[in-house]
């Protein structure tokens, strides 16, 4: 049964004209959830509840970062929501689901004085700096950031 979903599934995403990256990470995705589906023996598509969901999300966060469960996760919800569309599933029990929190850590950036350091060394003297910067055709961008005070990630 699901196998077929799954393939009803994958047709519209070509349909879509979707990427091959996009088609091989629907496909990779799903059956990862087919498989977890068969080993806790669901065998319909009622059977796939909000609290189902949640458990398969737990059981990604034994293996995964944060951000693997969320983008794995995404993929199923993608193939819940064609269900819903395509009128193959009267109620999407992801619309119940929300996905763990992403935790965003704060980049290093370069300081205005750490910057002006480094613009200072690729103009002047003779260091590997200015040999890097001035070997790139981008020296007017380095320029930009100075004007602009852009953030510079570390």
């Amino acid at each position: 049964m699901f196998e077929e979903l799954i393939k009803s599934f994958m047709t519209d995403c070509q349909s879509r004209n979707l990427s091959p990256k996009t088609l091989i990470y629907y496909r990779d995705t799903l059956k990862m959830f087919h498989r977890f589906l068969v080993s806790n023996s669901v065998e319909k598509l009622e059977d796939v509840t909000s609290s189902f969901l949640k458990t398969y999300i737990v059981e990604c966060q034994k293996t995964l970062k944060t951000g693997g469960v969320h983008t794995r996760m995404r993929g199923v919800r993608a193939f819940f929501g064609f269900l819903e569309r395509d009128e193959l599933l009267e109620k999407n029990p992801f619309n119940k689901v929300k996905l763990p929190k992403i935790n965003q850590e704060v980049q290093k950036v370069l300081t205005y004085d750490e910057f002006k350091i480094l613009l200072s060394m690729a103009l002047l003297g003779n260091n590997p700096v200015r040999k890097l910067i001035f070997t790139l055709p981008n020296f007017q961008l380095v320029l930009s950031i100075d004007e602009t005070n852009c953030r510079l990630l570390w």
